[in-house]
């Protein structure tokens, strides 16, 4: 097998292919995909694409978002008012946010704690709860929030709510989807279309 080809020619790279499925690790049920090798001689005169963002230089469109610090910070606060933000078409933090509907969920929240933080975030931002209709939120506190597991030696995973969540992905009317991980993860996962954490279905 030659050590390198360009993918622009179609015959040498489907051998290289072919020979890749004969030494695969012996576990592949689907074949690898071929790698899409870029020539930037091909973009001479194209218009340089713009980068989309829910908040700009910080929260990249089709990216997860990581926000992290010490317990007791903030971080769910903010994130909060984040949802807050794109809901009513405001700043946040001093910068614009693209509006769009949220589903945020609360791993370490119970419905009267969101409720009281967000009448704090509702007085910051001069609004009502009767505003709030772009946001949603899933308070689960005491809940298996398991994001990801392992298949068992059986081939099955288990059922857990960040597996079924991510296999209605596809059906989501949201555009992001904040997530408070559990106590083992001090931190806030931000997630837009196109890389996806954690989702919900909704609308």
């Amino acid at each position: 097998m030659p050590e390198f080809i360009w993918d622009s020619d179609p015959e040498q790279a489907a051998k290289v292919d072919e020979e890749i499925k004969k030494t695969g690790n012996g576990r592949d049920t689907q074949p690898l995909e071929p790698l899409k090798i870029l020539d930037f001689t091909t973009l001479q005169g194209k218009e340089v694409p713009q980068r989309r963002e829910l908040v700009p230089d910080w929260v990249p469109w089709g990216r997860v978002t990581g926000l992290f610090g010490a317990g007791g910070e903030g971080k769910t606060t903010i994130t909060q008012q984040l949802m807050t933000a794109a809901a009513l078409k405001k700043h946040w933090l001093g910068r614009s946010v693209f509006p769009v509907k949220s589903l945020g969920v609360f791993c370490e929240d119970d419905p009267d704690e969101l409720h009281k933080r967000q009448a704090d975030i509702n007085r910051l931002y001069e609004c009502e709860f009767s505003d709030l209709g772009n946001m949603r939120a899933v308070p689960r506190l005491g809940k298996d929030n398991f994001l990801m597991v392992f298949a068992r030696n059986d081939g099955q995973n288990s059922r857990h709510f960040g597996v079924r969540s991510l296999k209605r992905r596809a059906t989501s009317g949201l555009n992001f989807y904040p997530s408070t991980p559990s106590q083992t993860l001090t931190g806030e996962i931000i997630t837009t279309p196109g890389r996806s954490a954690l989702s919900c279905k909704w609308g």
